[in-house]
């Protein structure tokens, strides 16, 4: 680099911090433990078959602008000269290993792509059942491919949750196939709402979402439904529902736990 930013920030040690102490506070505490888990993997590579290389940028917040930010070319200034130093720079070359790289985020809030190879080896995945509970019900959440796993439903569902909502962007592919018959699915096997939340599909991007958000009540049945574009849809769901389904077809009552069982870890 041939140019710096400096900044006057605040010198104190990182502190818990909220009611319950369950929250870190300490300024650019979540930028280094991106840097320091990014330098452990970068550390821990064997057999490497690629060019590897770890990037730390900052201003997130406002877009990543800056000349230390990924909306400057310092980037591609450093892969240009390393290509320069091997001799074997060539018209497009830069083009083309940029169109070839595979590129992985550790920001705090990184997306969960299923259909990206690899992908689940390298992000950290969740190590508990989430389940909120709120004024309206309990809540359990997922994420996602997690809508796949009848499994995760049903512990969710067995631990009281009303609703089970998953934030989710199916693509083209998958979506037109498996959307509502998942969401359909885990309401009937578990008799509660289903919701689903997704991107509108933008043309341009370099992911296309299929969209459709929705919302399944627990006979199985869409109650409302978006469609590619953007737009807000809203339902009224009266939990009473749960229990008038459960009582007319008790699912959960008649599972046969003298042949088979499903325990949370």
């Amino acid at each position: 680099l041939t140019s710096a930013e400096l900044e006057l920030v605040p010198a104190f040690k990182a502190r818990t911090l909220g009611f319950d102490e369950s929250m870190v506070a300490g300024y650019g505490q979540d930028d280094k433990v991106c840097a320091y888990t990014s330098l452990v993997a970068m550390m821990s590579l064997e057999n490497v078959k690629n060019t590897a290389i770890c990037i730390l940028s900052d201003k997130e917040e406002i877009g990543s602008m800056g000349n230390t930010g990924m909306e400057s070319h310092m980037f591609d200034f450093f892969v240009s000269e390393v290509i320069n130093k091997m001799g074997i720079n060539k018209p497009n070359l830069l083009d083309k290993i940029f169109c070839y790289s595979k590129m992985l985020s550790s920001d705090v809030d990184a997306g969960f792509d299923p259909i990206y190879a690899s992908v689940s080896d390298t992000l950290n995945a969740g190590n508990q059942i989430t389940i909120a509970e709120t004024s309206f019900g309990k809540i359990g959440i997922g994420i996602c491919y997690d809508i796949r796993f009848p499994e995760l439903a049903r512990l969710m569902a067995l631990e009281g949750a009303d609703i089970l909502c998953y934030p989710g962007a199916f693509n083209l592919t998958t979506g037109p196939a498996h959307w509502e018959m998942l969401f359909k699915a885990r309401a009937c096997d578990n008799q509660v709402f289903t919701i689903g939340v997704a991107p509108a599909l933008d043309k341009n991007a370099n992911y296309n979402s299929y969209g459709h958000s929705l919302i399944v009540n627990p006979w199985g049945e869409i109650i409302s439904s978006a469609s590619f574009e953007e737009e807000l849809i809203i339902a009224e769901i009266d939990l009473n529902e749960i229990k008038k389904v459960r009582e007319e077809l008790p699912l959960l009552k008649n599972r046969r736990k003298d042949i088979y069982n499903l325990e949370k870890k």
